[in-house]
């Protein structure tokens, strides 16, 4: 797990980004959000907003910041208001959706607004759209796709790269997020 860890930073660090780590040190899935309190803090320069990763993708965002830890709202959370996410494909970046809660049971995400027909097995991304999400880092493949005749949008599932159930260490962003879609290689 370290290694991955230190992989990761590494790559992220090579993406213009300034990467911390962290561990998680409490867990709250009792509510409908799905919160992590980790081991970093103002101390270690983190902020409200910033985006917190594991090895294999976004996992959330900090929403409470003390001196020596901080919350982290994970967007396996239910509130898709919260946790909506601005997306595109790795394979093709015209193509835009939104990241639109979690569904509990299927354990995966909701890929809609997505104009055109894309492939089951694409690797969904953040666009960097929104400002919150920096783009280029991995959230998901398509694993299933629901077209509307009559809408001028389709929906997919999307099954996360990262494991919401089994975070230990995490990887916070320090640094302002980039915006640009046509960022060149993903987390």
């Amino acid at each position: 797990m370290l290694k991955d860890i230190i992989k990761a930073t590494e790559t992220l660090k090579n993406q213009g980004y300034n990467p911390i780590q962290g561990t998680v040190i409490s867990r709250d899935m009792t509510n409908k959000d799905n919160f992590l309190t980790i081991s970093k803090g103002q101390k270690e320069g983190i902020k409200k907003n910033m985006i917190v990763l594991s090895t294999d993708g976004v996992i959330g965002r900090v929403v409470e910041v003390d001196t020596n830890s901080s919350e982290v709202q994970l967007l396996s959370g239910e509130d898709a208001r919260v946790n909506s996410v601005a997306a595109t494909l790795k394979e093709n970046k015209k193509v835009l959706g939104i990241i639109r809660g979690y569904d509990q049971e299927e354990k995966g995400f909701l890929l809609s607004d997505i104009n055109e027909k894309v492939e089951i097995g694409s690797t969904v991304i953040t666009s960097g759209l929104g400002g919150v999400y920096p783009a280029g880092l991995e959230v998901g493949k398509i694993t299933s796709a629901k077209y509307n005749q009559n809408v001028t949008s389709n929906t997919y599932s999307v099954k996360p790269s990262a494991d919401f159930v089994n975070i230990t260490e995490v990887i916070i962003i320090l640094n302002e997020q980039k915006t640009k879609v046509e960022m060149n290689s993903t987390f």
